[in-house]
């Protein structure tokens, strides 16, 4: 997958992506907004749309020909990156009232911003949740995620037994997909 995506055509993501999943147009059409509203809270940083970040260590072969992220936005200060967006715009108002209401990043997005700072080697990442819907002082949210190492541990432990095993020819057969197994996958509480 990391070849076809070295080798590929470059082809700009567009901010609508109509898919005909009402929540996940929801979600691809709002993040634009999302991290606007992110970029007029925090203009300390410069904000960038990176596509796809590779493995930050060249050295590291397996990891940086297999290993990549593909964040929301990228952040820069002094024309350094020094951290990234993570934006979610729930389709269920309920939803994103959880999001606002907890003081931690959810536990559904952790292994995503972990795997962003994993391989972006960045010590933090700002999840931001954003719904229009609400009336203005209640749209938006952001939390700073600093790196966890023991969950990065276990994280890199699943990522490198993966690896091996498709290094090794392993076949690897469907899963059925329920909330158990995301949780035994991820190690989610």
């Amino acid at each position: 997958m990391a070849h076809k995506m070295r080798t590929a055509k470059p082809a700009p993501i567009r901010s609508r992506r109509d898919c005909g999943v009402a929540s996940l147009d929801w979600g691809h059409n709002t993040e634009d907004q999302a991290c606007e509203q992110f970029w007029l809270r925090h203009p300390e940083y410069e904000m960038e749309n990176e596509h796809w970040l590779y493995w930050h260590d060249l050295r590291a072969t397996v990891l940086w020909e297999m290993c990549g992220t593909s964040p929301d936005r990228t952040l820069y200060q002094l024309a350094q990156r020094v951290s990234g967006v993570e934006a979610k715009c729930p389709y269920d108002p309920d939803i994103y009232r959880r999001y606002r209401l907890e003081d931690r990043c959810p536990p559904e997005y952790l292994p995503q911003i972990t795997w962003h700072m994993l391989v972006s080697d960045l010590p933090y990442w700002w999840f931001v949740s954003f719904d229009p819907r609400e009336s203005v002082s209640l749209q938006y949210v952001d939390r700073r995620i600093e790196r966890d190492n023991a969950y990065e541990c276990e994280l890199m432990g699943r990522v490198n037994r993966f690896i091996g095993g498709y290094l090794a020819g392993e076949v690897f057969k469907p899963r059925q997909h329920s909330a158990a197994s995301f949780k035994e996958l991820f190690g989610n509480e």
